[in-house]
């Protein structure tokens, strides 16, 4: 099995962090000789540090040969294997640290917890949940354990509960900006967006975070704050000027404010850091038929839908244009295709006022519920 690789692996491990401090203590168990397990430890981890996972795997196998039993070695080794593709290698290490682990202490809650993390490794969700409950009553109210909780329960759409232990885990560790980028959006997925925008605003109080402006700016354009959103991202851009996703949302942001030309530059600048990026070109050609230039916006319709046929946003941008140029039939058409593909356009479909000339029609109001 090949893990993926995303946002949610990334914050769990940032969750985990506390927890495997605790382990330090299991690393003396079955060296041959401490000092220079230490030493390639610390080699491996200085160059883990700075990416160079290929010299720290090998510094972890050479203390691994001193030290045979270090759960510990194993887990970082693990991590780094990760870094580099070698996902079954590093489930393997994963593995024997648990093994070791359960053999030293079997139900010692961050022996809980790194079961838990093995499964989610795996991807086995329900069960790391359960062992997560498990660990939590052994040690209740501990804030590493309800933070690593929450982000299972939002892993499996379980959002109040997720919310839950952010928010137990905030009031243990008020301002923790972990918990905050963690908090924010389970806000922000239960619709509660004041609150979501208070977690963001204090974290970009105290540092100028460009994933956070993009997280602030996504949250800004579901209230409708579009000049805002902009704002947002034209910060982030500064920070990170080649980020096409940046680039691609503040011209949605110009778009919703009528600035149609501004949006298209944005969106060429968008698709010349990212050619393949299929729904820049699709807002682009929404724009083009705001500035009247329909075949322009016609033929590049037509061409990335080509290319991403079952890209649900790709095919709503197809039904805005129809709908703009007056073939409300074909519209309709495409916009049914892309709601069966993601019900959450439904909401957006109702107040775009891009499919402003279908507000009245019946077979529209019946789509969304009108």
């Amino acid at each position: 099995m090949k893990p993926k690789q995303s946002g949610f692996l990334r914050a769990l491990q940032v969750a985990n962090e506390g927890l495997w401090r605790g382990w330090m203590v299991l690393t003396a168990f079955g060296r041959t000789s401490e000092a220079d397990a230490a030493a390639l430890r610390g080699s491996a981890h200085s160059n883990h540090q700075a990416g160079r996972h290929a010299e720290a795997i090998a510094d972890y196998g050479q203390a691994l040969e001193l030290s045979p039993d270090d759960p510990f070695i194993l887990h970082n080794r693990g991590l780094a294997l990760c870094e580099i593709g070698r996902y079954d290698e590093a489930l393997s290490d994963f593995a024997r640290s648990l093994h070791l682990r359960e053999r030293l202490q079997p139900d010692h809650p961050d022996t809980l917890s790194y079961r838990g993390y093995f499964y989610l490794r795996m991807g086995r969700y329900e069960d790391a949940l359960a062992v997560y409950n498990r660990a939590l009553q052994l040690r209740p109210g501990d804030p590493d354990t309800l933070h690593v909780r929450g982000l299972v329960c939002r892993q499996l759409q379980y959002d109040e509960d997720a919310l839950a232990d952010f928010q137990r885990a905030l009031a243990l560790r008020p301002g923790d900006r972990n918990l905050l980028q963690a908090t924010g959006p389970a806000y922000q997925q239960l619709g509660r967006y004041e609150e979501a925008l208070d977690c963001y605003s204090r974290l970009l109080e105290t540092s100028d975070d460009q994933e956070i402006l993009c997280q602030r700016g996504l949250l800004y354009f579901e209230m409708a704050r579009y000049e805002e959103a902009a704002a947002d991202y034209d910060r982030a851009i500064g920070m990170v000027p080649d980020d096409s996703r940046a680039v691609h949302n503040r011209g949605v942001a110009h778009y919703k404010l009528g600035r149609y030309e501004q949006a298209v530059e944005d969106y060429n600048r968008a698709l010349g850091l990212d050619p393949d990026f299929h729904l820049a070109a699709a807002n682009r050609a929404l724009a083009y038929a705001h500035l009247h230039r329909n075949d322009e916006a016609r033929a590049e319709l037509n061409r990335v839908v080509e290319l991403s046929q079952d890209d649900a946003n790709i095919l709503y941008d197809g039904a805005c244009f129809q709908c703009l140029t007056g073939d409300l039939q074909e519209a309709l058409i495409a916009l049914t295709a892309a709601v069966k593909r993601d019900n959450r356009l439904l909401k957006v479909a109702a107040e775009d006022t891009d499919l402003a000339a279908l507000r009245y029609n019946p077979e529209f109001r019946a789509l969304v519920g009108g």
